[in-house]
């Protein structure tokens, strides 16, 4: 029995998944998952364990060569089982991202070197629209039309804290000569997230020349300063906003909800009603948590936040590569923002860490 269960374990393969799910499938219709119409459920409870199986075999299909991130992918599959909210743009950009990830690896290494021009060429072009937009124009969206100048630019992100992490996760990859311009568009943004984050990968980045460190140190906090100060008469104001709707997502998490979960989507449906209901901030309602790491324990619970963990730990010498500056400055990112549910952000987060994370930076 033993050498059997070992030779399977050898021999395994996703695709076993399906096999399973033809077992399991004609079962199933008894149980009413999506609803509580036995004609209903004959087939839609059908569909929604399909879905689910799908999802884990792809997570399997990672799994092969992630063990950490298949088994947060197939956590995510699972918890729709138990999730009032189906939803499916969240649920499918985990899944592709997380492939995204994988294909990311296996790119050539003569190639990361595109890719990472790439990245800062978009950040440039980036600084070089939001200047624009504070001399009173938006020529991608209004033409040679003038508009109103803005107080903070955002690029074509839509929003100057959105444009502040997308800098702070290039800037550590930029050539030196490019990290001003950087840094004077994360400053014009006015994102006091993007100055700790992009302060954080620079500083890592030079982390073994002492003088160095100490003098962007001192360049950082006059930075940090002046953004605090462009902010006007209350630049704490989304800490504080950020806080109050944190602390009311924990003191209203369930026992059960800290260990698996409310399910994929369940911040978006739960807390913005609770604000209105307790009157926290309920003009500025949060439909994502602003803290990745707190929106996933909200929905996916303890045992999604310690596999993602235990990914981070397994990849830990990402940090200590080329790319180091950046996945740390993502990271920082992560705790004041949803950087990786938006699509602008969330690329710039996938492409570092897959370059991150390939076979030659972890050798």
């Amino acid at each position: 029995m033993k050498q059997r269960l070992a030779t399977f374990s050898r021999e395994w393969h996703p695709a076993f998944v399906l096999v399973g799910l033809l077992l399991l499938l004609p079962l199933i219709a008894a149980v009413p998952l999506a609803s509580p119409i036995p004609s209903v459920s004959i087939t839609a409870s059908a569909m929604y364990l399909y879905i689910v199986g799908l999802i884990v075999m792809i997570a399997a299909w990672i799994g092969r060569g992630d063990h950490w991130l298949g088994a947060f992918v197939a956590w995510i599959g699972v918890s729709l089982l138990w999730s009032t909210h189906l939803a499916w743009v969240e649920i499918g950009t985990i899944i592709m991202s997380a492939m995204a990830l994988v294909i990311l690896r296996s790119l050539p290494e003569r190639h990361h070197g595109l890719v990472v021009g790439a990245l800062v060429a978009s950040g440039l072009f980036q600084v070089a629209d939001g200047l624009q937009q504070l001399a009173g124009y938006d020529i991608l969206f209004h033409g040679l039309n003038q508009i109103e100048p803005i107080p903070a630019m955002f690029g074509t992100t839509g929003n100057s804290n959105y444009l502040g992490v997308y800098l702070a996760m290039i800037a550590p990859l930029a050539p030196w000569w490019a990290v001003p311009i950087f840094l004077l568009g994360i400053f014009l943004s006015h994102s006091i997230l993007g100055a700790v984050a992009v302060a954080a990968g620079l500083l890592w980045r030079v982390r073994q020349d002492k003088y160095l460190v100490a003098f962007l140190l001192s360049i950082s906090v006059v930075i940090a300063g002046f953004v605090v100060i462009a902010k006007g008469s209350v630049p704490l104001s989304g800490f504080h906003h950020r806080l109050a709707v944190w602390d009311l997502a924990v003191s209203n998490m369930t026992l059960i909800g800290w260990l698996i979960g409310e399910g994929v989507g369940s911040w978006s449906q739960h807390i913005p009603a609770l604000q209105q209901q307790m009157g926290v901030y309920p003009y500025e309602v949060f439909y994502r948590g602003h803290n990745e790491w707190l929106q996933i324990l909200y929905e996916n619970g303890i045992v999604a936040v310690a596999v993602l963990g235990a990914w981070i730990y397994a990849h830990r010498r990402m940090f200590s590569g080329q790319y180091g500056g950046a996945v740390l400055a993502t990271l920082v990112c992560s705790v004041g923002m949803f950087g990786f549910r938006l699509a602008m952000t969330g690329c710039i987060a996938v492409v570092i860490l897959g370059l991150a994370t390939s076979r030659r930076e972890l050798c």
